[in-house]
């Protein structure tokens, strides 16, 4: 949820032909419709996602989760955090868009499954599959 309940945000995966992977969507509580999509790659999946206490900031972790091959390990390289800041304040329905990627971090060694902000908004955690829980200031 948006810290302030309005919106929820979710990651899904689509297997049609013609909107094939991954996408973000932020649907507003009063009318239940999809505001302000947010798109990563076909191939990849999202594993989790997390809003800054402000609003102003939004984790999304993601990898190939789509790999049918059994080469786990070309699977495992590829997980990363994106970090999106708010672009500019937009009117309602879509304030909590438009969003421009700020960074993409590769640091690490596998998969990303979780991520959470602390309270003060900048320091936020992730946790892989590699087994490491990552502080990021």
């Amino acid at each position: 949820f948006t810290p302030d309940g309005r919106h929820l945000i979710a990651g899904f995966t689509r297997h049609t032909d013609d909107k094939p992977g991954c996408r973000v969507a932020y649907f507003s509580l009063d009318s239940a419709e999809a505001v302000e999509p947010l798109d990563a790659n076909p191939t990849e999946g999202v594993s989790d996602l997390a809003f800054s206490p402000d609003g102003q900031t939004l984790i999304a972790t993601v990898g190939d989760h789509t790999r049918s091959d059994g080469d786990l390990a070309a699977r495992a390289k590829n997980g990363e955090v994106r970090v999106y800041v708010k672009d500019k304040p937009a009117p309602p329905p879509a304030e909590y868009g438009p969003w421009e990627l700020q960074a993409v971090l590769k640091d690490h060694g596998g998969l990303v499954y979780g991520a959470a902000f602390a309270p003060d908004g900048r320091t936020f955690s992730t946790i892989g599959a590699d087994s490491t829980l990552i502080v990021w200031d």
